[in-house]
């Protein structure tokens, strides 16, 4: 059995960092495997990437908020914040031979991103997508 000085060496051995505790006792959840697991689970499908083809798509969800980033051939043509009241990021744009246009629909009710429209590319021509489920959070 551990010896613990005090509550302190018990949350440095468990791996806690001080920084990340508040009143006490960490900020991330319990000394427990599983409230750690399924906030990571929780952050990573906050955050994320999705990508077809040339196209990659960056989102970072907040409470009311998803910040989004669009690239083509590594080139930023997109980037915005989507809200409830402004929920359509339209993109629009060719880099490197390819091009895009396209919409990215935000639906805060049932807690998702949806990607509409074409890609296309000078080899394999055009690719249509509609109402393709990007992310669900």
């Amino acid at each position: 059995m551990e010896q613990f000085n005090d509550k302190q060496d018990f949350y440095e051995y468990r791996g806690y960092d001080e920084q990340l505790q508040m009143g006490g006792y960490p900020y991330m959840g319990s000394p427990y495997p599983y409230y750690r697991m399924a906030d990571a689970y929780r952050q990573s499908r906050a955050n994320g990437n999705w990508g077809m083809g040339a196209m990659d798509i960056d989102w970072n969800v907040s409470f009311n908020s998803i910040k989004v980033e669009v690239r083509l051939a590594g080139t930023i043509i997109a980037q915005g914040i989507l809200t409830p009241s402004n929920a359509v990021l339209s993109i629009a744009g060719s880099a490197g031979g390819f091009s895009v246009r396209a919409a990215l629909r935000a639906d805060f009710t049932a807690m998702k991103l949806v990607l509409s429209g074409k890609l296309c590319g000078p080899v394999i021509g055009c690719v249509e997508f509609n109402s393709r489920q990007v992310t669900a959070w």
